[in-house]
Parts: structure tokens; sequence; C-alpha cells
């Protein structure tokens, strides 16, 4: 059987996958496919609940978009 996910058991799923980098801020978790907020500790992009990922995409290595770009621009520099 499965484990109802709830708020929390996904905070610590999250922290399993992206450890300190991606942080939850959002109070609610409806379900898989429902956005919650969350920020990224590293760029800090999301701070201001911008950022609702849908729990799916988070817990399958899709992180945070702007640290993305970064590096996708940085793969096709010249050097």
């Amino acid at each position: 059987m499965f484990e109802k996910m709830t708020l929390d058991l996904y905070k610590k799923r999250v922290y399993d996958v992206w450890g300190d980098q991606i942080r939850v801020i959002g109070k609610q978790y409806k379900n898989m496919n429902t956005g919650v907020s969350v920020c990224c500790e590293k760029c800090g992009y999301g701070a201001h609940g911008e950022w609702n990922p849908r729990p799916v995409n988070l817990l399958n290595h899709h992180g945070c978009p702007e640290c993305s770009k970064k590096i996708i621009a940085n793969k096709h520099k010249i050097p």
C-alpha cells in the first residue's frame, strides 16, 4: 500500500531529492498535479510565491527554471 501524501511527507520527499537546494514554502498540499509554492535556495527564485510546480514534476528531478536557464546559457557560451 502507498502512504497518503501530506504536506509534511511532500516536504520530506522534496528534501530527499533536492537536499537544501529547494524548499517548500506552500502551506497546502492537494495532490500530485496541483502546484505547491517552492523556493530555490540557490538563486532565490520563487521566494515570493511565483514558482508553483506540480509535485510530480519536482519529485521527478525537474528543478528550478532559472537555474536551468543559467546552466543552458553557460553550455552554449563561446569560449
